[in-house]
């Protein structure tokens, strides 16, 4: 599913560029990372670390920090926070960094603000354009909500990973909430948007995903699927989902059907690319273009927000990073990261599915 990820992080570049068009929007790629997140866990909670939670905790965190924490120390020294006078209030300035260094509950930095008066608030239906101050304003680094937002999946997730009696009416319970929420919330509000709350039918999506290839594997296996083929394929489906979700934002029970048809097609997607090098090294590029385009948009935003030919300029400079990134931290953070799983036979791109 490598290329599939290495386009929704593309994706994301374009959207912060001020760019959006039916197929590519940012927020619609990261429900999708949710999906395939959802059923990467599964999967190495099933086959990787059956007996091993703590070392899964720490394997996840380990993929995602170091490479992380390279990226903020250096943004910190470029670029300057919009509301920088969101500090003077301690208990704001505190929680902001905590979160920001430790990459925990940093979607919360989206959840509250700081009124006229210095006080922090929650960012209610009422506070929109109350002129309160995001606490996100003076993170260095406000995209990273969703991976605050994946930390929390991955927190619960070993309670019921290998449990598809209990996953089934979690996402019946789950997706029924996020219409609940959908339909009497506003989309900036924090239950609506950037929540593991409403968030959390996609993992359970992505998970149930895995159980489905799960069954049906030894069929798969039979078909000799053609990784090219089917990465195009997916891909298309892909960005049909996106379009219609994008079209019909103001439906939930359209996003629904939309991401649940991206689950099912993931299960031949990856039985077709779990084995295919190139697609695995695409696909390890996404994490990294994630972290590195903040910078490189944030730089060049001002003076080039929604040029397409700028968009392709950011997005060169996000994979050269990116690669940069990959091959001198994240191969060598690889190493100790596998001293942590059960040893184990698994599918050889279950090293790609701790992504």
């Amino acid at each position: 599913m490598g290329l599939i990820r290495f386009f929704l992080a593309i994706s994301v570049v374009i959207s912060h560029n001020g760019i959006r068009v039916p197929g590519i929007e940012g927020a619609l790629a990261v429900m999708a990372f949710f999906v395939i997140s959802g059923f990467y866990m599964a999967l190495v909670l099933n086959e990787k670390y059956q007996n091993n939670t703590m070392g899964f905790y720490v394997a996840r965190y380990l993929r995602l920090w170091p490479s992380y924490i390279i990226v903020f120390s250096i943004v910190t020294l470029f670029v300057t926070p919009m509301e920088t006078q969101i500090y003077e209030n301690v208990s704001a300035a505190i929680f902001v960094w905590l979160s920001s260094i430790s990459l925990l509950f940093t979607q919360l930095l989206w959840w509250f603000g700081l009124d006229a008066s210095g006080h922090i608030v929650f960012m209610s239906k009422e506070m929109e354009g109350s002129g309160v101050k995001l606490l996100t304003n003076a993170a260095h680094m406000q995209h990273m909500w969703s991976v605050g937002v994946e930390i929390c999946f991955y927190l619960v997730a070993p309670l019921f990973a290998r449990k598809l009696k209990v996953i089934i009416p979690l996402f019946i319970l789950s997706a029924i909430l996020y219409v609940v929420i959908k339909y009497t919330t506003i989309y900036h509000n924090p239950f609506n948007y950037r929540s593991a709350i409403s968030s959390f039918w996609l993992f359970l999506a992505g998970m149930l995903a895995y159980f489905g290839w799960s069954k049906f594997r030894l069929k798969l296996e039979s078909c000799n699927l053609n990784p090219i083929l089917l990465s195009i394929t997916g891909l298309f489906v892909t960005i049909l989902c996106i379009a219609i979700s994008w079209h019909y934002f103001e439906s939930p029970l359209v996003i629904i059907g939309s991401f649940i048809v991206f689950a099912i097609s993931i299960i031949p997607i990856f039985e077709a690319t779990k084995l295919c090098k190139w697609d695995k090294v695409i696909g390890e590029l996404s994490y990294p273009i994630y972290l590195t385009h903040w910078p490189i948009v944030a730089f060049m935003i001002t003076d080039h927000r929604g040029s397409w030919l700028w968009s392709f300029i950011m997005i060169a400079e996000s994979i050269v990073c990116a690669a940069i990134l990959h091959f001198c931290v994240e191969t060598h953070i690889e190493k100790y990261r596998r001293k942590f799983a059960n040893r184990k036979p698994y599918p050889q791109s279950a090293s790609e599915s701790d992504n």
